[in-house]
């Protein structure tokens, strides 16, 4: 129980950390100074130290639910990309309801990493994945688009992430995480 609990702490600091030191807090906190000519109050510093811990124990949670597959589908892209195939689109909406806003993890390889254009303080990219034959795509998180970016065409990944949309060709993903890179 102890070894769990230091994992756990662990998982915690590794998000903490990301949230706390973020560009988005230290920015602000910087125009407050620059503005107000003083300081940031001693409370404010301390909100934002506890909303930040609450926020990376949720989020430390979320990762460890999601790795273990809780509440995931167990049907493959196949079988969901099959159902809306030569079907008239309201039969398509019919049939992707069960589907729509689950949770899936997929494994496929890297086919393309696009970055987008957006003048933004994070690196925003767009990701395709071939998997079995389909495409799978999405927008990482811009807080986690990072771990992305290295990645080559080819890497075998795994992710995490709700079906926002079912089309014939594949998946287009929201609220994914990097699960594993290689086999």
């Amino acid at each position: 129980m102890l070894r769990d609990f230091f994992e756990f702490l662990f998982a915690l600091w590794q998000e903490w950390k990301t949230l706390l030191t973020g560009g988005t807090i230290i920015a602000l906190a910087w125009l407050f100074e620059a503005i107000k000519g003083k300081p940031v109050p001693g409370r404010v510093n301390w909100l934002i130290i506890g909303v930040t811990l609450i926020l990376s124990a949720f989020l430390s949670w979320r990762r460890e639910w999601i790795q273990n597959g809780k509440g995931f589908i167990t049907a493959s892209v196949e079988e969901i990309t099959t159902s809306v195939r030569d079907v008239t689109d309201v039969y398509a909406n019919i049939k992707k309801r069960p589907y729509l806003h689950k949770w899936i993890r997929v494994t496929g390889k890297i086919d393309e990493v696009s970055p987008l254009n957006y003048p933004l303080p994070y690196p925003s990219v767009y990701i395709v994945i071939k998997c079995e034959g389909l495409r799978i795509t999405f927008m990482p998180p811009r807080w986690r688009a990072s771990h992305f970016l290295p990645l080559s065409r080819g890497t075998i990944v795994t992710v995490a992430g709700r079906i926002s949309e079912i089309e014939s060709y594949g998946l287009k993903l929201t609220g994914v995480e990097l699960m594993s890179v290689g086999t």
